[in-house]
């Protein structure tokens, strides 16, 4: 959802004719933005986790192959 989409929601269901509170109404988008950026950033973490170990698990895995292959 784009800002304008989430004005409009939010407008509609909580504030509808108050202006005091356009505030309120731009932090609810920010919280709801930054909640996304942040599921996004914990998805990226996740991933790079996940190939980090692994790229552990195979060299860890061949290194201990080769040492028995030599012994």
């Amino acid at each position: 959802m784009n800002s304008n989409e989430l004005l409009k929601k939010y407008s509609q269901e909580h504030y509808f004719n108050q202006e005091k509170n356009y505030k309120a109404i731009l932090n609810k988008i920010k919280k709801e933005k930054k909640t996304q950026k942040k599921s996004i950033l914990g998805l990226v973490a996740t991933l790079c986790i996940a190939i980090l170990g692994a790229a552990g698990l195979v060299w860890a895995s061949t290194k201990l192959y080769n040492e028995y292959k030599n012994k």
